[in-house]
């Protein structure tokens, strides 16, 4: 398994925590970059709370020049 594909990602199921956890996973299935692809029709709040704090995250990691988790 490469990717993901999250199908409806703005249903309320999909928490902003679960979004993470998944990202999270990924990672630890494929270690060369994964993508995790949030299929959805409107952007929901959780998906833009995951979103920034994925990038807060890795900017953290950017800045304290740690290249490998």
């Amino acid at each position: 398994m490469d990717d993901a594909v999250v199908l409806f990602s703005e249903d309320q199921k999909y928490t902003y925590k679960k979004i993470l956890y998944i990202c999270g996973q990924m990672r630890s299935v494929n270690l060369t970059l994964p993508e995790v692809l949030l299929v959805c029709n409107e952007v929901s709040e959780d998906i833009e709370k995951a979103k920034d704090m994925a990038r807060d995250f890795n900017k953290k990691v950017w800045e304290k020049k740690l290249r490998e988790l």
